[in-house]
């Protein structure tokens, strides 16, 4: 019997699809969450089927083992409700969720405009702060091990801005989190009936996600792909 397509979000805003697959030979979080994932941000296709709107970056439905999304969700948390800054000086000042498009591309560009006038320190300390940034705004980092395209969430009052490698979003910062938690919420179904120490660890942080500080950066790095750890 297939497995049902679950949907999550609306139409107009961040949404997408999941579907559960069966047969990856394992019964632990890791075979319990493989499946194949779509999200779109209204009809522009980001993780989903390429065709009308490839031009934006769309990619065939994601199939991966989507515990590795729920770490992140729950990682990033704090952090998706409380930044609302670019780690670094670009368009400081200038808050649109243009600012975010090609984010690590014009990093790069940056550092090697001002190579003569900035410190390899200087720039070693910009790069640390982008990565710890993007394992914790990027939704492409949560596939550790995977070429996921980028989707980058940052806070600006009451709007989330959005944006993948082509094209950007401003959308309401309420019912983005709420897509996102709902996301959450249907991996997390997916493995709360198992008794394994990552499974029960796993849903004990996420349903706690509202109390949850930020860690210090050196703790933001994700965890090891699934493919590779735990079954």
């Amino acid at each position: 019997m297939e497995n049902p397509t679950l949907t999550f979000g609306a139409p107009d805003g961040l949404h997408g699809a999941l579907r559960w697959r069966s047969g990856y030979g394992t019964q632990g979080p890791v075979g319990r969450t493989w499946g194949d994932l779509s999200i779109s941000i209204g009809s522009v296709d980001i993780w989903g089927r390429s065709g009308a709107h490839a031009a934006y970056g769309a990619t065939d439905t994601m199939t991966w083992c989507w515990i590795d999304m729920l770490e992140f969700l729950r990682r990033a948390w704090p952090y998706l409700i409380e930044d609302d800054t670019c780690p670094i000086p670009l368009d400081r000042d200038d808050a649109r969720a243009a600012s975010l498009v090609g984010l690590r591309t014009r990093a790069f560009e940056r550092w090697h405009a001002q190579r003569d006038a900035m410190t390899d320190a200087q720039i070693d300390d910009e790069d640390a702060r982008l990565r710890d940034f993007m394992v914790v705004h990027d939704l492409g980092e949560a596939l550790a091990g995977a070429c996921a395209p980028p989707l980058i969430l940052l806070r600006d009052g009451e709007r989330m801005h959005v944006a993948s490698s082509k094209q950007a979003w401003s959308l309401p910062f309420g019912s983005t989190m709420s897509t996102l938690a709902q996301l959450g919420d249907v991996i997390a179904a997916r493995v709360r009936t198992l008794i394994d120490p990552r499974s029960i660890r796993l849903c004990a942080q996420w349903d706690a996600r509202g109390t949850r500080t930020r860690a210090p950066s050196s703790q933001c790095s994700p965890s090891p792909p699934s493919q590779t750890s735990g079954k």
